[in-house]
């Protein structure tokens, strides 16, 4: 069926400039003012929007950072999730769970691990002994003794080749071999050899590995981007997100960039990923919003 433009149809380029302006500045601040923080508050957490203005009330005994529009917040011991306007949209019913990724999220019962959809149904239903999230199609999982790389499907795509396999980034996966890491492709191939310490998944396309007692990153084909000359860095919250990367210089967390230079100079008690431009730091044990330049946009509170 072909779609007539109707009588109140109005070309976008006959709009006065001004008037263009204001339209797409206000799509664009709506979807920037869905952009959520968690923040704590008299030790009740909340979240912040990107210029620090509290957007949902601090209500929660703990919350993480929204991922696919959900965010995994815990009241009392139990887990549930809420969207973007603070409205519970799968209850309070798990004793771990995990932020959305792909469609599906990991939730934890009692010792056991399972896949729910955004419904909070079972797609794949709690019986894993452990489990990583999906990515890129693909998941870690254990099954008593056995060891398996899972598709959506539940088949199986490798099973006992690894003693640990870590989540899917860039189509590749760190994998332990006894007391070694490498990495893997999505068919269970070692395309980097086992040769470090520890790894971490991809990020920017770079990981963070661990060479002898010091760590570096590398890129997809295994060569140091940043030669490994640190001693100390917070394994998941030193991932390059955004450009930046936490390590701890001297005896405070400040942020360096891909060439190993020094963006933002060691000023906190503990530093975690930029995301949507904005990255959660610690002073004492107070919780601050910082910006690519070190400015808070939310100080530190307890």
């Amino acid at each position: 069926m072909r779609h007539s433009i109707g009588p109140n149809w109005v070309n976008p380029f006959w709009l006065p400039g001004a008037l263009l302006f204001f339209i797409l500045s206000t799509a664009s601040f709506g979807q920037e003012n869905k952009v959520l923080f968690p923040v704590r508050v008299g030790g009740a957490w909340g979240y912040i929007n990107a210029h620090g203005k509290l957007k949902i009330k601090p209500s929660y005994d703990q919350a993480t950072a929204f991922q696919d529009g959900l965010a995994t917040v815990r009241i009392d011991q139990l887990w549930g999730y809420i969207d973007t306007d603070g409205k519970l949209v799968i209850k309070h019913q798990f004793d771990d769970a995990e932020p959305f990724s792909e469609g599906l999220a990991l939730v934890r019962l009692c010792d056991r691990y399972g896949y729910i959809n955004r419904k909070g149904a079972y797609l794949i239903n709690p019986y894993y002994t452990e489990a990583e999230s999906f990515s890129q199609g693909l998941a870690s999982v254990k099954l008593g003794k056995r060891k398996l790389i899972i598709d959506r499907s539940e088949k199986v795509i490798a099973e006992d080749n690894y003693d640990e396999v870590k989540r899917y980034q860039n189509g590749l996966a760190p994998a332990r071999k006894g007391r070694v890491w490498g990495f893997i492709d999505t068919e269970g191939n070692w395309v980097i050899p086992p040769i470090f310490r520890s790894a971490e998944p991809f990020s920017d396309k770079v990981a963070l590995v661990k060479q002898k007692d010091l760590y570096g990153w590398i890129d997809a084909t295994g060569a140091f981007i940043i030669p490994p000359t640190y001693k100390i860095v917070g394994q998941e919250n030193s991932a390059f997100s955004e450009g930046l990367a936490a390590v701890l210089l001297g005896k405070r967390w400040g942020y360096i960039n891909k060439q190993g230079k020094v963006a933002l100079p060691g000023k906190y008690d503990w530093a975690e990923p930029f995301r949507h431009g904005l990255a959660k730091v610690y002073v004492g044990d107070s919780i601050g919003y910082i910006d690519t330049t070190g400015t808070f946009v939310w100080k530190p509170t307890d």
